[in-house]
């Protein structure tokens, strides 16, 4: 999420473009540019910090010109230095500077184009570099003198073939105007505007309308999808179509926490989109709980207050404040870093006690990402003396990656991944969680336009990147994969060296950023291949499932010997240690490889996940002492190694765990063999398969467990056990 401005005037535009970065300050803190266009040459300035701290009167001064464009930075691709502040500039043709909101998917198969084929070099690794390079040789393409809006129309068209992923631009070409274009899918926001003069009429482009508002300039309309509009030096205005197959799929999230509630967005109010979102919420806690004891209902400021506001009068109890913000500490959802969110949050907000002692309180926030703050903000609540806390989330759970720009770069930082409801409410300490309902917020999000959304399941997404060139498409609905939503991938517990397989369960969808519903999934974030493989046969799982592409986009799958892996910051490796964070930390505990090998077994057994240990012995040792305690029996067929029979023989013995040892073919020794307090049956076979008639027996479905485990016959090769 970043903001851009360009502003073509007929006076200097340094004041405005900066005034409006500062009303688009809520879209990103990390840094700021401004260039501007005089005579042919450029002025440019841009750093880290915050509009007011990057520009100081003495740059301002040297900011002239009639045209200009302007940027505010959240990182989502790159880093965070200031070298990759925005604008970029790039000499050939013309000069040209670019601002960019959003997130390339096939930014490496770009760059490598750029630099193989375009004849480009990449200086830093962002993807709007990139984005300018594309455009910069398209529009060189034309091999005009002087670029027609043709010229620049054909540039864009081109951009739009070979760009995946959501992006707003506005760029200038020194000396001839000023163009903005949208995404053929209309993910990230971007509007126009005019203003008359005594000198004749000015034009604006910017993230949002409120941007426009304050400088006096009159909305004229969004950009559609796949549209630009180019505005030259002079002051004519042109706009077309440029994308082959528009299709309307903007992002969700800007009406939940991105934009400011006084825009409007693609002819939606973004504050009466949140208005609807609170009497939704309201409508649900009335259905779950028509007796609900909440005493008061407190916004988290402050893009949770208009929803807040909007619940509490349809459930007819109070609204207070009951938190003071400190108007001075940045939006954590867009700070560069888990370290530094955690630390704000008790900087940022202090709880009203008088509001608190003793109540039901009913927290309200906008959502709920990593959990990083709400956890916190509850625990005040409690501090303060609330009796009970209850949080409601105006979306719902946000499981999976949004790649389109903003900060949700892995499902593993996101608390509800792979998470029941009531698991997310026992993490961040709440007595009653709600989270909003997806098609509620759709309609929430709609109003009245009633935007048309296709059947209920999901489908992998024409709009998003090649799975060979891209390690982030997303997910769209639709009704072709209605029994086969996505598998999620396994999540160890405390006990995850045990070699326990669950049944299958369908996999929860979640909450991604579309008003067509962009369903994003960590399978796909990671270039999954398995998505489409339920009920294909046993030889395509065993090569196929749990296999992943890197950004390389290899046939084969990569194997992974790391030992370490690398963190971005000190302070995210000592989140990642503490366990705060999910992630490789060491490949004695998770590697690539390894959790590759257990989903294409989960794949194989038909069931959820799977966990591979490093040694036969330690499987075999794993299932025992997760099902077994002192006082247990087990059954073992006789034909297991000799190592297994030192195992049960010489250690599990000493914890009081009896075995006995039956035939492996006899039945009715080991019906006889069984008593009331034997809980699992042990098979190995150290030199023949399993034997088809023992999985049609009786036996496959008794309530006392049957493990079965095999060797197999290369030695490096992981050994794996599994239960029933």
């Amino acid at each position: 999420m970043c903001g851009i401005v360009g502003i073509v005037g007929k006076s200097n535009v340094n004041q405005a473009l900066y005034d409006g970065l500062t009303v688009l300050q809520h879209r990103g803190q990390d840094a700021a540019g401004i260039v501007t266009s005089h005579d042919g040459r450029l002025f440019l300035r841009k750093d880290n910090g915050l509009v007011r701290d990057v520009f100081q009167q003495r740059h301002m001064q040297r900011l002239v010109g009639h045209m200009g464009i302007g940027h505010v930075r959240y990182p989502t691709a790159g880093s965070s230095s200031s070298a990759e502040a925005q604008p970029f500039y790039v000499n050939s043709p013309y000069g040209i500077t670019l601002a960019h909101n959003g997130n390339l998917t096939n930014v490496e198969q770009l760059a490598k184009e750029i630099y193989e084929s375009d004849l480009r070099h990449v200086n830093t690794n962002s993807d709007s570099e990139v984005l300018l390079n594309v455009f910069a040789h398209e529009l060189a393409q034309r091999g005009q003198l002087q670029p027609t809006e043709e010229d620049v129309f054909a540039a864009v068209s081109d951009v739009h073939k070979r760009c995946r992923g959501g992006y707003a631009v506005v760029a200038m070409i020194t000396g001839y105007g000023i163009v903005g274009f949208r995404d053929p899918n209309g993910i990230r926001p971007i509007v126009f505007g005019q203003r008359h003069t005594d000198e004749g009429v000015e034009y604006m482009i910017a993230s949002e309308s409120v941007s426009l508002d304050v400088l006096g300039f009159t909305l004229i309309r969004d950009l559609a999808p796949g549209e630009a509009v180019y505005i030259t030096e002079d002051g004519k205005l042109f706009t077309r179509q440029c994308a082959e197959n528009p299709r309307y799929s903007p992002c969700i999230f800007e009406h939940v926490y991105l934009a400011r509630p006084d825009s409007i967005m693609d002819g939606i109010s973004v504050y009466k989109a949140r208005l609807r979102m609170g009497e939704k919420l309201a409508e649900k806690i009335q259905r779950e709980r028509p007796g609900h004891d909440i005493d008061v209902v407190i916004p988290i400021p402050d893009t949770s207050r208009t929803s807040a506001l909007e619940l509490a009068n349809h459930l007819g109890v109070k609204f207070r404040e009951g938190f003071v913000k400190n108007r001075y500490i940045g939006r954590t959802f867009i700070m560069p870093g888990q370290a530094a969110r955690k630390k704000s949050v008790r900087q940022k907000l202090n709880a009203i006690e008088l509001e608190f002692r003793g109540k039901n309180v009913m927290l309200v926030d906008d959502s709920i990402v990593r959990g990083t703050t709400c956890k916190q903000i509850i625990q005040m609540a409690r501090e303060a003396g609330a009796k009970n806390v209850y949080f409601c989330s105006a979306a719902p759970a946000v499981r999976y990656p949004n790649v389109y720009g903003i900060d949700m770069p892995s499902a593993h930082e996101l608390i509800a991944h792979n998470r029941t409801t009531e698991e997310v409410c026992e993490l961040i300490g709440a007595d009653w969680l709600v989270y909003q309902d997806l098609p509620d917020l759709i309609e929430a999000v709609s109003g009245s336009k009633k935007i048309k959304i296709d059947n209920s399941t999901v489908r992998y997404s024409t709009a998003s990147t090649s799975p060979a060139m891209s390690t982030r498409p997303t997910w769209t609905r639709s009704s072709r994969r209605a029994t086969t939503p996505p598998r999620p991938s396994p999540r160890r517990s405390a006990r995850s060296s045990t070699c326990t397989i669950t049944k299958s369960r369908h996999a929860r969808l979640g909450f991604g950023g579309g008003i067509e519903v962009r369903v994003m999934t960590q399978e796909w974030q990671a270039g999954r291949l398995d998505s489409d493989l339920e009920g294909v046969g046993f030889d395509t799982l065993a090569v196929r499932a749990g296999q992943h592409r890197t950004p390389e986009g290899e046939h084969s799958e990569a194997l992974f010997p790391t030992s370490s892996y690398v963190f971005r910051t000190a302070a995210d490796a000592a989140a990642r240690f503490a366990g705060e964070v999910p992630g490789n930390v060491y490949s004695r505990y998770t590697n690539p490889t390894v959790r590759a090998f257990e989903e294409r077994i989960a794949a194989l057994e038909g069931a959820e996940q799977a966990v591979a240990t490093a040694s036969g012995m330690s499987a075999i040792l794993a299932i025992v002492m997760s099902l077994c305690s002192g006082g247990d029996h087990v059954l073992v067929s006789r034909s297991v190694f000799g190592s297994t029979i030192s195992l049960f023989e010489k250690y599990l013995k000493r914890f009081g765990v009896e075995v006995d040892y039956v035939a492996l073919s006899d039945l009715d020794a080991w019906q006889a063999a069984c008593r009331p307090t034997t809980k699992l049956l042990f098979v190995e076979s150290p030199s023949n398969p399993w034997p088809s008639w023992w999985i049609s027996t009786p036996w496959r479905r008794s309530p006392t467990r049957m493990a079965r485990c095999w060797r197999w016959t290369t030695a490096s090769a992981p050994r794996r056990c599994s239960s029933r």
